[in-house]
């Protein structure tokens, strides 16, 4: 698939931009796990951090298993999630799959911060959303696309009087 097709009508962001959002969150999540001693920026604003259940730091396979548990504790009304609530080691589903424990950090929460940028989220789908409604892409690339026809009408007609000998 060429850039061009992905950029042209051909590029449906209904199909694509899910993925690629879900293909970011996926790197996003994993990294931070792995790399940054378990803690999402957000996980470090609330000081807290994901930790295998003998409390050392998780591999990439064990992020991905994690990852992959968020949709399970999705799927039914994200009562995977909420399984923390009353369950004996506070693991919601995706914990389980993947033996993963979050627990406190020696630091203090900043819970209004977390609180803000938490909030900032839904605001920033939203502009997603009016950008993919509105998308630039299509109209520039058809706006290019009627250029092109125009210059090559133009140079059509030029040749054409250089061939009668008009000005």
């Amino acid at each position: 698939i060429s850039l061009f097709k992905i950029l042209s009508y051909d590029f449906d962001p209904n199909v694509v931009m899910p993925i690629l959002v879900g293909l970011l969150f996926l790197v996003y999540s994993v990294y931070f796990w792995v790399k940054k001693d378990g803690q999402t920026p957000g996980k470090k604003l609330l000081a807290i951090k994901v930790v295998r259940e003998d409390k050392q730091a998780i591999s990439i396979y064990t992020g991905l298993i994690r990852f992959i548990g968020y949709y399970l504790s999705s799927l039914i009304l994200y009562l995977g999630f909420l399984w923390v609530l009353w369950d004996k080691k506070k693991q919601a589903w995706h914990d389980k799959l993947a033996k993963t424990l979050v627990i406190k950090t020696e630091a203090k929460p900043k819970i209004w911060l977390a609180l803000l940028v938490g909030l900032s989220i839904p605001v920033l789908v939203v502009i997603s959303i009016v950008f993919l409604r509105f998308n630039p892409f299509e109209r520039n690339v058809n706006q290019v696309m009627a250029d092109q026809l125009s210059s090559k009408t133009f140079i059509e007609v030029n040749k054409y009087r250089q061939q009668k000998g008009l000005p």
